[in-house]
């Protein structure tokens, strides 16, 4: 377990400001606290790189704040913070609307004014071109203008619910250290996350990401199976196959149904269990050394136990039997 990672602590207000300049649009800051009561912050890196530009990829942080501060600022131009509120008082009015204690998703530009009193909170940034990416493998076109999202996310609906505890899965298995040893799995919960946020979040682009483009043509779907294949070895996600293919995510999902009787991320995983497979038949028979876990952790399974399930009902034996028969 590597846990979180401390980034800044201070309780002295001219060095909170120059840290929150630096994760909010620069020069936007404006902070205060009560008389008489300095505020203290405090930063901490749950999972993801310590990217305060956040232009690209998923960071997940842990904002600690005591007794109080108030603060005014503008979010980056290029990226989206989701707020989870843990503890404390979180009083905020994004845009103008009033979103109070809960949970909310602010987007590129918006205007911020909240206080935070004994707050703890959990923030994850998002950069606007992971976005944009996951907007063009579903519509095929990049976004003329920038997402929007709802502000306020609705926590107690099955839909969202389920995304936070992606959001709490991918923050438990990035501090236990394990998406570090499987760029593959890092890449495929942060796809997730992104996919997911524009499924449950309504927003200015919901009507077209939910149009349906028809099926592929022979010659596309042969190129998504030989992109599947040739890449196995990297961190490849659905986005990135469809975009092989010349696609939309969703036709391309529609298409391995009908074709393959499966997702496109099954047939995915089952190209990277045959991988497993020759790795371990290799380590038997002397031509490669290592260990199951290090075997699966290269080929993106993270839960081994699980791992072990998939690999027996294919080869109708353990790993372990695999590499030591």
């Amino acid at each position: 377990m590597k846990g979180t990672l401390p980034l800044f602590a201070s309780d002295d207000l001219d060095a909170i400001h120059v840290h929150m300049n630096s994760y909010l649009e620069p020069g936007s800051v404006r902070l205060r606290t009560p008389p008489r009561s300095p505020g203290w912050l405090r930063t901490s890196l749950v999972a993801g790189p310590p990217d305060p530009a956040a232009r690209s990829g998923i960071t997940i942080y842990r904002m600690d704040i005591d007794p109080e501060i108030r603060m005014n600022a503008v979010e980056l131009s290029h990226a989206y913070t989701l707020s989870i509120p843990l503890a404390g008082r979180n009083e905020v009015v994004l845009d103008n609307e009033p979103v109070g204690p809960s949970y909310m998703v602010c987007s590129p530009g918006a205007q911020v004014n909240a206080i935070y009193a004994c707050s703890a909170q959990l923030l994850v940034r998002i950069g606007q071109s992971a976005v944009d990416q996951a907007v063009l493998a579903r519509t095929a076109e990049m976004p003329r203008r920038p997402v929007r999202f709802d502000v306020a996310l609705r926590a107690d609906r099955p839909d969202a619910a389920a995304w936070l505890r992606l959001v709490r899965a991918f923050a438990d298995r990035s501090l236990s250290g394990l998406l570090d040893s499987s760029p593959l799995a890092a890449a495929h919960f942060q796809q997730m996350l992104v996919h997911g946020l524009l499924d449950i979040q309504q927003n200015n682009l919901t009507a077209a990401l939910e149009h349906d483009s028809g099926s592929l043509t022979t010659q596309a779907l042969q190129r998504a199976v030989e992109f599947c294949h040739q890449n196995a070895h990297r961190p490849i996600t659905v986005a990135d196959i469809a975009a092989a293919a010349h696609t939309t995510v969703r036709t391309l999902q529609r298409t391995f149904r009908a074709e393959f009787d499966m997702s496109p991320l099954t047939y995915l995983r089952r190209t990277r269990l045959r991988r497993v497979h020759a790795d371990l038949t290799d380590i038997r028979a002397g031509h490669a050394t290592g260990s199951v876990t290090e075997v699966a952790l290269r080929w993106g399974f993270t839960h081994l136990g699980r791992f072990s399930q998939l690999y027996r009902a294919a080869y109708g034996e353990m790993p372990s039997e695999t590499a030591s028969a």
